[in-house]
């Protein structure tokens, strides 16, 4: 509700977690930029079973999604999860297709194997995503405090920058660092769907 419209958000993760991760960016791939910094690792994980598409604004009681997670989930009363608790965004790799949903309930089924389920569906703006299923396969990430908005300007926005995130302690040409190509469309920027449409023949 806070987030920078235009910009996207960025996540990092390490087991163990060895201080603070940079993000960099770069229009060339070369003279790289330091666009944020990132000192708490988010909760990254990848899903095991398929998301069945559903309908948003209800709640969705269908299979529990499981979900490989190196991190602790909790599960929220009624009033909590009303209130906004328990935001993930999901996707296949490489998608800019991110799906927002709640979950109330989170059960530990295994080390790092977690079932989360009472699902509310398509959330801020993603309700025409709910209606696909996504396969197993997908980045699941828990929309908290961890995520740090980029610095990217208006006018960057649709296109490409060559991005790298790895260790803040070593340098940006550091083989550890993970590249990725991405151009972001600022998706935060279109309004929602219109609701209760009625009409009338005149």
């Amino acid at each position: 509700g806070d987030e920078v419209d235009h910009v996207p958000s960025i996540a990092a993760a390490a087991k163990p977690w060895r201080g603070d991760a940079a993000g960099y960016r770069s229009a060339t791939g070369s003279d790289f930029t330091l666009d944020s910094l990132l000192t708490v690792p988010a909760a990254i994980g990848v899903t095991e079973s398929a998301l069945p598409a559903a309908t948003s604004g209800r709640l969705d009681r269908s299979a529990p999604l499981r979900v490989r997670l190196a991190d602790t989930l909790q599960s929220v009363s009624d009033a909590q999860l009303l209130a906004g608790a328990n935001r993930v965004a999901v996707a296949m790799p490489g998608s800019d297709d991110w799906e927002v949903f709640q979950f109330q309930t989170a059960t530990l089924v295994a080390d790092d194997l977690w079932d989360v389920s009472l699902r509310l569906r398509g959330q801020v703006g993603t309700d025409h995503l709910a209606a696909n299923e996504l396969p197993p396969g997908a980045i699941f990430v828990l929309l908290n405090d961890a995520l740090v908005d980029s610095s990217l300007a208006p006018n960057q926005r649709g296109i490409s920058q060559v991005w790298r995130v790895g260790a803040a302690s070593r340098s940006v040409s550091d083989a550890s660092y993970t590249e990725t190509n991405r151009a972001f469309a600022g998706v935060g920027l279109r309004p929602y769907a219109p609701v209760h449409l009625r009409g009338a023949l005149d």
